[in-house]
């Protein structure tokens, strides 16, 4: 056993026996330095450093990216980990890639900008250029700021990723804290922008929008779909509302048809605080994304969504005021009961998780789950399930402190279910797609979020706790300008890919329905679903058998032929007795010149 593995297998242990002060067991250990990430957070001011679990080599298991340091004597200034598939991570930092400016990185979001297949990184930089960073593969980035058109020069915050115009490819805003001192004591006044991506290279269209935001002070922008019409919507949270009059509140976008509408004041979200993130989900599980902002110690508000356009403020209802001042939080379900609880990141103040059963106030449990971090400051926070056991781990940064990995052991003890969403078109990882599914008489959303917490990006891959449900009664998936599926009875405790319509029947993603492609159906042909063969479904039963063969054979564009002239396809006899094709060839072997002295009846 490698020594890496030993140390897990130590901490794992660890977390069996550890108890909170409460007596019950401790839900979460800290593990970053046994599982391979070592990286201190350096931090100058430039109100926190993000960090992203993001799949860089797409092999089904989230890296991590963390920013925050700022000298090279210590190590590569970007830090990119892959994870071996184990919750273990492998430093794969760039030490050659020491672009200058990202001393002053600030937050980090991952999409894939050219439609090439793999996730690119965006790194928002404090009063200087920010830094695209084109995925190569194995690792390997080359910085295309410039030529893309992404080299804004503002005090960069957290960007938020979707495709506002419909055409498929992804655009990005970038909140510019406005007002923030140059070197030189001026105040930068950059504005906000949002870049509308062409094909791969981009145009600042703010302005043209209406959403650039002139002087006011921003930190967070999410693109989601908040009245699930199958579009981007736009949210953002500003600083210094309250220091400034309320002169610069949050403001809220909806997209119709491409414009974008200032709702903020008749959704009632136009919040007066001096905001820092924005959390999304859907806390109260009436089927709609809230709003989580944090803020200075008057108290975080909470948005409900009550699916007429208006959110209601819930924050003391819910107890999760907090009334401390925070930064990054998010919504996650670390337990598997079904419902979202919410992880926040405070300032002087340990940090707080409030867990959520349904029956409000929550309670803030850090403690006893071994997430309170602090008192200090502490910014930003992503989540992934790391080590593939069915519960979402955190990664938090910390001023001035190593990245802290948090490995949930507990719920793993109840059912759970994750979708990897494949998109359409452009928009390859299927960003702002909707997936809402059935369990245990319960209904759950989540949607796929390129950028929301604070500064920060949460793995792509959706993650539903199950409670006791071994069963996902139905799944229905709605991608961006409304294409949809619907899937039934999914088996919980797996991680199932969810294909588009137009993907069905094309296993090796050639555009085309081939040889290739039937005989990954006969090998997954007969039984019930398994990861793997998610793409010939066709009707969304979790069975791959004789209901989804007349749609297979629709889209199949090789030769159909009957060898034998029996009046069945080849193919279909394969299908029903796959020992007639030994070489796995596609043809019956009954057919081929080494079998001609067999008779036409010989099975």
């Amino acid at each position: 056993m490698s020594t890496a593995r030993l140390l897990i297998s130590c901490m794992l242990l660890f977390a069996l026996v550890s108890v909170a002060p409460a007596g019950q067991a401790v839900a979460f250990t800290e593990e970053a330095i046994a599982r391979g990430v070592s990286y201190n957070i350096e931090q100058p001011d430039t109100f926190g450093s993000g960090l992203a679990f993001v799949d860089l080599d797409n092999d089904a298991d989230p890296d991590l990216v963390v920013i925050g340091r700022t000298t090279t004597g210590v190590g590569p200034i970007l830090g990119v980990y892959e994870n071996d598939g184990a919750g273990a991570f492998i430093d794969r930092s760039v030490a050659y890639l020491q672009i200058p400016q990202l001393r002053m990185a600030s937050g980090v979001t991952a999409a894939d900008y050219d439609a090439d297949g793999d996730l690119d990184l965006y790194i928002s930089v404090w009063l200087q250029p920010n830094v695209l960073l084109r995925n190569n593969g194995n690792f390997s980035f080359t910085d295309v700021s410039a030529p893309a058109g992404l080299n804004d020069a503002g005090a960069g915050a957290g960007c938020g990723w979707g495709d506002y115009d419909g055409d498929g490819w992804l655009d990005v805003y970038v909140p510019n804290r406005t007002g923030t001192n140059l070197p030189t004591g001026e105040p930068s006044m950059i504005p906000n922008r949002l870049f509308r991506n062409l094909g791969g290279t981009f145009i600042d269209v703010a302005a043209a929008l209406g959403v650039a935001e002139g002087d006011s002070r921003s930190f967070q922008a999410s693109f989601f779909d908040f009245d699930r019409d199958a579009d981007a919507d736009l949210y953002l949270v500003n600083d210094k509302g309250l220091s400034s009059g309320c002169q610069w509140r949050s403001r809220f976008w909806e997209n119709v048809g491409g414009a974008l509408v200032d709702i903020s004041l008749e959704s009632r979200t136009d919040g007066c605080v001096d905001g820092m993130c924005i959390a999304l989900g859907d806390f109260d599980r009436n089927g709609l994304q809230d709003i989580y902002v944090t803020n200075l110690p008057f108290g975080n508000p909470l948005y409900l969504n009550n699916g007429d356009g208006t959110f209601t403020e819930s924050s003391l209802n819910a107890g999760v005021g907090s009334y401390t001042t925070g930064w990054g939080s998010v919504f996650f379900d670390y337990d598997n009961d079904g419902w979202l609880d919410l992880y926040v990141c405070n300032h002087a103040t340990a940090n707080r998780l409030y867990e959520n059963d349904g029956v409000w106030p929550t309670t803030d449990v850090a403690a006893a789950m071994g997430v309170a971090t602090g008192p200090g400051e502490s910014f930003c926070v992503a989540t992934a399930d790391i080590d593939n056991d069915g519960d979402l781990d955190l990664a938090v940064s910390d001023r001035e402190s190593r990245v802290k990995l948090y490995i949930n052991h507990d719920g793993a003890a109840r059912d759970w279910v994750k979708f990897r969403v494949v998109g359409r078109g452009a928009n390859r990882f299927a960003i702002g797609a909707n997936v809402v599914i059935n369990a245990g008489g319960v209904s759950q959303i989540r949607e796929v979020i390129s950028g929301d917490n604070f500064k920060s990006q949460n793995d792509l891959t959706l993650h539903f706790g199950l409670d006791d449900a071994a069963l996902v009664d139905a799944a229905h998936v709605v991608w961006p300008a409304g294409v949809t599926r619907d899937l039934a009875n999914l088996p919980s405790n797996q991680t199932w890919t969810l294909y588009p319509p137009e993907r069905l029947g094309d296993a090796d993603g050639d555009g085309a329905v081939g040889l290739s492609d039937f005989l990954a159906l006969a090998a997954c042909f007969g039984g019930p679903l398994a990861p793997g063969c998610e793409m010939m479904d066709f009707d969304g039963d979790a069975e791959i058998g004789w209901d989804d063969w007349p749609d297979f054979l629709a889209r199949y564009t090789d030769a159909l032929d009957d060898c034998d002239a029996n009046g069945t396809l080849d193919l279909a006899q394969i299908l029903a007795r796959p020992a007639r094709d030994a070489n796995h060839n596609g043809v019956l072997d009954r057919c081929e010149s080494v079998y001609r002295d067999l008779p036409p009846s010989q099975p």
